[in-house]
């Protein structure tokens, strides 16, 4: 009967490692499954935008991954959405082209409907 809200969970280290890094995707998903068991997010928020969008976004600062190359970027990306497609029940994708605060709305319409919140 808890939430618990994350910014980054398992489905990060498979798209940034798996896809991104091209190690095996079948190694991270064991040591997945070693590391959180069946602890599984009942749901997934991805916000998804393309390479130019995400340079606009930017903080002044970046970190290691954001100054990564674009076809990093792509890897990456494209490794979230295929697991967005393959479990669609599961993760939500949220156009990040739109503005923040339709982004926001969108973000808190997902939440009420999995936590039945009106």
């Amino acid at each position: 009967g808890k939430v618990i809200l994350c910014d980054r969970f398992f489905d990060s280290t498979t798209a940034y490692q798996g896809y991104g890094r091209d190690l095996d995707i079948e190694s991270i998903k064991r040591l997945h499954k070693l590391s959180v068991g069946q602890h599984i997010p009942d749901l997934t928020i991805l916000i998804d935008v393309d390479y130019e969008t995400s340079l606009t976004r930017r903080k002044e600062t970046v970190d290691r991954l954001e100054s990564e190359s674009e076809r990093f970027f792509n890897r990456v990306r494209g490794g979230f959405l295929e697991i967005s497609r393959g479990e669609p029940e599961r993760v939500v994708v949220i156009d990040g082209k739109n503005s923040i605060e339709e982004i926001f709305g969108e973000v808190k319409d997902c939440l009420r409907k999995k936590l039945k919140i009106k």
